[in-house]
């Protein structure tokens, strides 16, 4: 029987399902939550501690239903809920600051506005890591306001946590399909899929490449319409 396209991506990889999500829902507008792995490659997610999604090499794996929560968030005893407060998290494999844009992460957001209702919006400020640290970011929503959080926002944003990522620049104008994206943005998105690090294994280069040629077409699209 072929998965629900409601609770599962069309096209997702479930062959690492979570064998324990973070419970039902409890409330709270739709949101997707980005995080960065800070690893070249899938994690294991050996802690128990998964997200809904994992996104890696460009290709989604699904771990946790939309209908259920995550536990990649911390949630503090007596405080707000975060991780059951409608939020759809994905990881994305790579390194705050330079996480790249792949569409697929465009999909994903068509997918959740289609099926959860999340507002292919975002009205928060992508800080760079890792001045966007610690529990006063100056981006780090507050209690109510995450309560109040309908759109896409990241894991610096969260309340109760301390996580920096994914830091800045960050493809959120590309991942929410809009042309708010300038030039120089659209550049910088670029030179950082391509830059490089001599301690690096020439192989993870040839994955990222690889990445970055795959989605050439979607920025050279985006460019276009803004030249018009």
């Amino acid at each position: 029987m072929a998965p629900n396209p409601e609770l599962f991506f069309p096209g997702a990889d479930l062959s690492h399902r979570a064998p324990i999500d973070g419970g039902s829902i409890l409330g709270g507008k739709p949101k997707c939550l980005w995080h960065d792995t800070e690893t070249t490659g899938l994690p294991s997610y050996s802690t128990g501690f998964f997200p809904n999604m994992t996104i890696f090499d460009g290709k989604p794996f699904q771990h946790i239903p939309a209908n259920r929560a995550a536990r990649a968030l911390k949630n503090l005893a007596g405080g707000v809920q975060t991780n059951r407060w409608n939020v759809f998290q994905i990881e994305i494999c790579g390194f705050a600051n330079k996480v790249a844009f792949v569409s697929v992460m465009q999909e994903v957001a068509d997918w959740l506005h289609e099926v959860r209702g999340t507002p292919k919006t975002c009205t928060v400020e992508f800080k760079a890591f890792d001045a966007s640290s610690g529990t006063n970011n100056g981006v780090r929503l507050s209690n109510k306001a995450w309560r109040d959080y309908s759109g896409h926002l990241g894991h610096m944003h969260a309340p109760e946590n301390q996580h920096g990522d994914p830091g800045s620049p960050f493809p959120i104008d590309l991942i929410l399909g809009g042309d708010d994206m300038t030039k120089e943005e659209l550049i910088e998105v670029l030179r950082l899929a391509f830059a490089g690090d001599k301690d690096r294994p020439v192989r993870e280069w040839a994955v990222q490449l690889e990445q970055v040629k795959r989605d050439v077409d979607d920025i050279q699209q985006q460019l276009a319409r803004m030249k018009q």
